[in-house]
């Protein structure tokens, strides 16, 4: 495991906030990102075999962005919210460009929203 995986999956590790998820690959967004963001994921496997998801992070705007955190909200089988954890989207995620992603899951589950709960703009200013 290279030093940027270890990590990147230690502080995936310590952002885990607890739940249960597994879902074909979707996008969404909150209001306050969707103007900036799209994000598209599927669920997966990690090599030990233990649940993630995986996708992009796509900026759709002029302006670059770093410290994008990623809510995933992890959904039961009637879509109600049974758990959350969190991610990280490391390196800048540059103007018109997207930016590789991965999150570990506690345990799979019905479904998933994933969304980018914060971020700050590249060159001063920020948003959520």
């Amino acid at each position: 495991m290279t030093a940027r995986r270890l990590g990147v999956a230690t502080a995936v590790a310590l952002m885990l906030v607890g739940g249960a998820g597994g879902a074909a690959a979707q996008t969404y967004a909150t209001p306050k990102t969707e103007a900036q963001f799209r994000v598209e994921w599927q669920a997966g496997k990690s090599r030990k075999g233990a649940p993630i998801l995986e996708g992009y992070v796509y900026n759709t705007r002029p302006t670059g962005a770093t410290d994008v955190r990623l809510l995933v909200e992890i959904l039961d089988a009637q879509g109600g919210v049974i758990g959350k954890t969190y991610g990280v989207v490391f390196g800048v995620v540059n103007a018109f460009d997207r930016v590789y992603f991965d999150v570990a899951l506690p345990v799979t589950g019905a479904g998933y929203r994933v969304s980018v709960s914060s971020f700050e703009l590249r060159g001063g200013g920020g948003g959520m």
